[in-house]
């Protein structure tokens, strides 16, 4: 028990910060910009495709082949998985994906910054970033790939620093 309140009283700042960070997310997702709201232009073209994908899964269709993948294959999942019109369902996800993009370049500060200062700075400027809160209301590829890009952008960091 003692190793987890330890761990927890190390990790405090990134706690809070990725809790915060995903409540902030969640109620624009839920409440202030609902994705189910705004399915046009190109969020309409990953929803329609995602939507096409469960019509038809595994039917060759190449105009697919035009855009990221993954963004439609994740939105198929998430609707094959909660339900093909739980918009509020994406949004979650969106927003724990958005939190998760901030927690991991919390943890990218920590391990290039000699002032201890600097990842709580950090993480607490990015709770409150419009544009990465603003993206997560939309059913676009930039919080997918913002997430996988800052995780491989860590991993990769650490990888350097340890071996």
């Amino acid at each position: 028990m003692q190793r987890v309140l330890d761990w927890l009283y190390r990790n405090r700042w990134l706690l809070v910060i990725v809790l915060g960070a995903f409540l902030v997310r969640l109620h624009w997702n839920l409440l202030v910009h609902p994705l189910g709201d705004y399915v046009s232009s190109d969020m309409k073209g990953y929803v329609s495709r995602a939507d096409q994908m469960l019509d038809s899964f595994g039917t060759r269709n190449e105009y697919h082949a035009f855009f990221p993948y993954g963004t439609h294959f994740l939105i198929a999942l998430l609707k094959l998985i909660f339900g093909r019109d739980n918009f509020a369902a994406i949004g979650v996800v969106y927003a724990l994906m958005g939190a998760t993009i901030i927690g991991y370049a919390y943890r990218i500060a920590e391990r290039v910054s000699p002032h201890r200062w600097v990842p709580p700075l950090l993480g607490s400027f990015l709770v409150f970033y419009y544009p990465l809160i603003s993206l997560g209301g939309y059913t676009l590829s930039e919080i997918p790939f913002g997430v996988f890009l800052t995780m491989a952008g860590f991993y990769l960091l650490r990888l350097v620093q340890e071996g």
